[in-house]
């Protein structure tokens, strides 16, 4: 969970962010002899969209940039240890 806050030192209202959570998970087998491992993971498994990052140049230019966090995401990999 993240608080809510501003992305600049102005609290510009554009580039204001209400508070939010992200849901991540991994899920992981692993066989008896511990040489293989099959795991599935996520991130941002609501699909939340969130503003991560933001620049305010309204005095100077009169633009506000805002740049989203990453949608959900997910992975798969297969592991062999020796």
């Amino acid at each position: 969970y993240r608080d809510d806050m501003y992305m600049d030192s102005n609290n510009t209202e554009l580039l204001h962010q209400g508070g939010y959570g992200l849901v991540s998970a991994r899920l992981a087998f692993m066989t008896t002899d511990e040489h293989w491992e099959l795991a599935l993971s996520g991130t941002n498994l609501s699909d939340k969209r969130y503003l991560g990052n933001g620049i305010a140049a309204l005095d100077s230019f009169g633009t506000a940039e805002g740049y989203f966090g990453p949608p959900r995401e997910w992975g798969l990999s297969l592991q062999y240890r020796y």
